[in-house]
């Protein structure tokens, strides 16, 4: 849980060395209350990829959506959604929240799949990534399975 303003000067100094290097700063809060302050430092930083864990917890697939269209270098990893973690925000037993298939559908260059194997769930990766499969990316188009799955992290994250 972040507990400083993300305009403060420690975070300043995160982003601006990213900035010089083309980098990516993942911001985990568990609110989604931030929005503003996400848009600022995303404009500040405009080379600086801006990757939200768990696709910022509490924010709607509209707060997302609005993010997206404002900057271009904001992200959603998508990871601590499903029954495993006992959020299903995104996804649920019985598959893809509808809302949220639309603004992955509309924004496939903006998400990424995550699994966040912590907090008891060491030994469980496995079905982390069978969630991830079953009742994520099994809900979208074909094109857009691959980047999700796994383009979109290759490119933003440089693992190539």
């Amino acid at each position: 849980q972040r507990r400083i303003p993300l305009d403060s000067p420690v975070v300043n100094r995160m982003f601006a060395i990213a900035n010089r290097h083309g980098g990516f700063v993942q911001i985990h809060t568990m609110k989604a209350n931030g929005l503003d302050e996400i848009l600022i430092m995303a404009a500040r930083y405009p080379r600086v990829r801006v990757i939200l864990s768990h696709c910022l917890p509490g924010a709607s697939p509209e707060d997302i959506a609005f993010l997206f269209t404002r900057r271009p270098n904001i992200f959603c990893e998508l990871s601590a959604q499903g029954p495993t973690h006992g959020v299903q925000r995104v996804f649920t037993p019985e598959g893809l929240r509808p809302a949220w298939r639309d603004v992955i559908v509309a924004h496939p260059t903006r998400f990424m799949v995550g699994t966040d194997p912590c907090c008891g769930h060491e030994g469980r990766y496995d079905q982390l990534i069978r969630e991830a499969r079953e009742l994520l990316l099994a809900y979208l188009p074909p094109a857009v399975i691959h980047r999700v799955a796994y383009q979109n992290a290759v490119r933003e994250l440089r693992l190539k």
